[in-house]
């Protein structure tokens, strides 16, 4: 019998934690040989200036040939996206529809943006251009600013009292609850945002004072 109340896709994402900067960009990199090793294509997405900036050095020093997303085509194994255009850009989705197969691509967010709404945008979009379920993982560092606003201090304190070694990658569903967490706190008390080209940057301009 036919259903009008279809199962509502969804997507499935992850979070890599890693105590720093340094070793995130290791991972990340890391993780991007592995895919490609296995014939995946890797779509890397991005929301600041500056996390491309490091994208683009990382993936040239590592030789890895990578284009943007209006520069990509069928052949194209590394593609930089930026995230925040999917819901602006109808070039940008037509270009994921295109290159992108949720079967033999990788969907990686070099970082968190700090509106937990503007990122479940991103991926809600990303279903609908596949109609499937999407995998995705975020990337991060205790270091993010992101991080540090919710005492990412007292949990390096813990591992080192644990003793987890510096380049060790934190993994669990509840570092990924506690995350969407600290981003819906951020909805609540940032409605009118300025722009910014960092993260860094963007705790500045919009959240000076804090929560």
């Amino acid at each position: 019998m036919f259903s009008f109340f279809k199962k509502k896709k969804s997507a499935k994402s992850t979070d890599k934690v890693w105590r720093s900067t340094e070793e995130k960009v290791r991972g990340l990199g890391f993780d991007i040989d592995a895919y490609l090793a296995a014939n995946q294509s890797v779509f890397v997405f991005y929301y600041f200036d500056e996390t491309k900036n490091w994208l683009e050095n990382m993936l040239t020093a590592k030789r890895i040939e990578f284009k943007e997303l209006d520069q990509a085509n069928g052949s194209t194994k590394v593609t930089l996206v930026p995230a925040s255009e999917i819901k602006t850009s109808s070039r940008v989705v037509d270009a994921l529809r295109r290159y992108s197969d949720p079967n033999t691509s990788q969907f990686l967010f070099a970082n968190h943006y700090p509106h937990f709404y503007k990122e479940t945008e991103v991926l809600e979009e990303l279903i609908h251009l596949h109609e499937t379920v999407i995998e995705c993982c975020f990337y991060v560092s205790l270091d993010d600013p992101l991080m540090e606003v919710f005492g990412s201090e007292k949990i390096k304190n813990i591992l080192d009292r644990m003793g987890v070694k510096e380049n060790e990658v934190i993994q669990h569903g509840m570092v990924t609850s506690s995350i969407s967490r600290a981003q819906k706190k951020i909805d609540a008390n940032v409605t009118n945002e300025l722009r910014a080209k960092s993260q860094e940057e963007w705790f500045r301009v919009n959240l000076s004072n804090g929560l």
